[in-house]
């Protein structure tokens, strides 16, 4: 096996919690806005809730699919 390969794997899941978590931050920030009344709900605002949904669940999967070959 490929020392190098093996260390990236490794690291792998860790920068995807990482990330998981930086994801979910950003949304709770965009929603505490909305209800402040700093950030109104308007397409470009759903647009961006969409992609960390869609970034959040990408990660989730591979994160998944990295833990089941371990």
């Amino acid at each position: 096996m490929n020392r190098g390969m093996a260390v990236k794997t490794g690291s792998a899941p860790i920068k995807m919690e990482t990330e998981l978590r930086d994801i979910e931050q950003a949304k709770t920030k965009l929603f505490e806005a909305i209800e402040k009344g700093v950030l109104e709900l308007g397409d470009r605002l759903k647009a961006r809730v969409q992609q960390h949904k869609t970034r959040r669940d990408t990660i989730a999967g591979e994160l998944a699919t990295l833990q089941h070959k371990q």
